[in-house]
């Protein structure tokens, strides 16, 4: 299950971190969170508040300038895991007019 592979996931991150780091204990608070996105409105949101993160984590000013953000694949036309659904493409295009540029 999900849980499952999470847990041993997180575990063996902590492990490693603790070790590398000379910590003891739990390297996060809370248990992950999922969940169900309720319609392309929902998702098309969902994907924007993900892609800029980063932004409010102060890590960079651009969406497009973190490495390991779904907005830069889909900007460098990287679909190695998923063929983005025409739909949505066109909703992130509204959002992200650059990436049309390309």
């Amino acid at each position: 299950s999900l849980s499952r592979i999470m847990q041993w996931i997180l575990s063996v991150f902590a492990v490693r971190f603790n070790k590398l780091f000379k910590y003891t204990g739990h390297v996060w608070q809370g248990r992950f969170v999922s969940k169900v996105i309720e319609g392309i409105h929902h998702l098309i949101d969902t994907f924007q508040y993900i892609a800029e993160n980063p932004i409010r984590a102060n890590i960079v000013r651009d969406p497009f300038d973190f490495e390991y953000n779904g907005i830069t694949f889909i900007k460098k036309k990287i679909f190695d895991l998923l063929e983005i659904p025409a739909l949505v493409y066109k909703n992130i295009l509204s959002i992200y007019p650059v990436l049309a540029e390309n």
